[in-house]
């Protein structure tokens, strides 16, 4: 359910957001210029590249 918040709110979006849905990461591409798959693309590959 990757835009429930489940009452925590949308983290990015809700001033006290919690929750992250695919409403954080339309938010976080729009910083960059991106739409929100190539801000959850970005985002794996980030955790991917630093996977410990």
């Amino acid at each position: 359910m990757p835009d429930e918040d489940h009452g925590k709110g949308h983290a990015g979006l809700d001033p006290e957001g919690k929750a992250i849905t695919s409403k954080t990461f339309e938010e976080a591409g729009k910083a960059f210029n991106q739409d929100e798959k190539k801000s959850k693309k970005n985002t794996y590959n980030l955790i991917k590249d630093n996977d410990m």
